[in-house]
């Protein structure tokens, strides 16, 4: 499994906004971070990378919307 690409976070959530406003819109991961049965979903690096592309995302929107 591997990281999203910010930018197509940023389009997703962009797409949003066609119907709700800014503050109504919150990036979450979807899954994925857990472990199950002692099985873990992702490694450290995958959720590590996740969460940057998604901090990256975030700024992005922020100076684009407020």
């Amino acid at each position: 499994m591997s990281a999203e690409d910010p930018g197509d976070i940023v389009a997703r959530a962009e797409e949003a906004l066609t119907w709700w406003r800014s503050a109504q819109i919150f990036l979450n991961p979807d899954c994925g971070f857990g472990c199950f049965s002692s099985r873990c979903v992702n490694d450290e690096q995958t959720a590590t990378a996740k969460l940057r592309s998604m901090t990256a995302a975030a700024r992005i929107l922020r100076e684009r919307h407020g």
